[in-house]
């Protein structure tokens, strides 16, 4: 009977614990004005595409649009990826993508605060 309990304790641990999700804090915004246009499609396209396809870089297909991209924006995982995971771009890589810069961070940041807005 110990035993029994014992196991069903420690799946239910682990059960818990493989599914949590990261609630790291998102640094504020410095106050930097970004624009879509100028910001933050030129930094997209130099940082998460390798112009090879699917699966070749940051999500292609989807991440060159601004709906795409808004898209991430409104589930979330435009932050997660890029700040609190810094899995996009995928460092390290055979394409000569090179990791976000702490400036490109809050350039995402920004846009994202102040309401990543198509401008």
């Amino acid at each position: 009977m110990k035993l029994t309990f014992f196991l069903f304790v420690s799946l239910l641990f682990f059960a818990c614990t493989k599914n949590r999700i990261d609630v790291s804090p998102i640094p504020p915004c410095d106050g930097t004005v970004t624009s879509y246009t100028t910001d933050i499609a030129p930094l997209i396209k130099a940082k998460c595409s390798t112009g090879l396809g699917s699966g070749t870089g940051c999500h292609d297909a989807w991440i060159l649009t601004y709906n795409g991209l808004k898209g991430a924006v409104e589930n979330g995982t435009l932050l997660q990826t890029t700040i609190l995971d810094q899995s996009m771009p995928q460092i390290p890589n055979s394409f000569g993508i090179a990791a976000l810069t702490e400036a490109e961070k809050n350039l995402l940041i920004c846009w994202v605060e102040n309401g990543a807005l198509e401008n």
